[in-house]
């Protein structure tokens, strides 16, 4: 299967080492997951938080060796709430978990398989954008398409910080790289699903 976020990042992301690409991975996790905890309880949500945690871990500590079973756990974990997620139609919920898996994906000896996770996470971080932006809007179709501008520029700007990087991965490396929380998120939080 081809992805669109491959075509787009996936020469500059075979580039980097394979570190900042997991840490790029992370970032995009870490940019939508808060939908993901407003709606997630328990094992589940903790669960999606360790797999993101564990991406940072790997980027961030050279001399982090790669727990293979704790890895795999995890990954099986996300994986199933990925699935029922998915089973059950919740796509904002099921893609916002799949950019966590993503993360334990970017994590492979295999350069093009860890490639492939960090394209897939990019381009799924938009899809939720979008879809968060659309849903804050509901039920007009006709607003203000902001999301998709704002996520596009946020990832020119990390990749473009993760291609200047020189040194170890830092968890706070793409600080100050667009709004935090973004624009997006907040007119999420503020929709009419949330009254």
């Amino acid at each position: 299967m081809k992805y669109a976020g491959m075509d787009v990042y996936g020469a500059r992301l075979r580039r980097l080492p394979p570190r900042l690409r997991t840490a790029l991975a992370a970032a995009c996790a870490e940019r939508i997951v808060r939908i993901y905890q407003e709606h997630g309880v328990g094992r589940p949500a903790e669960e999606v938080a360790q797999a993101i945690e564990f991406g940072w871990l790997q980027a961030t500590r050279a001399d982090a060796d790669v727990d293979i079973r704790r890895r795999a756990m995890l990954r099986a974990a996300v994986r199933e709430q990925f699935d029922v997620l998915s089973e059950e139609g919740i796509s904002i919920l099921a893609t916002t978990v799949g950019v966590a898996l993503r993360v334990l994906e970017s994590i492979d000896e295999d350069a093009e398989a860890s490639v492939l996770a960090a394209a897939r996470a990019f381009e799924h971080e938009l899809y939720v954008a979008k879809l968060a932006e659309r849903l804050s809007h509901r039920p007009s179709f006709r607003y203000p398409k902001l999301a998709e501008p704002e996520e596009l520029e946020w990832h020119e700007d990390v990749l473009k910080r993760a291609e200047g990087w020189s040194g170890p991965c830092e968890r706070e490396m793409f600080s100050g790289l667009g709004a935090a929380p973004p624009r997006w998120w907040e007119a999420y939080h503020a929709g009419a699903h949330h009254r």
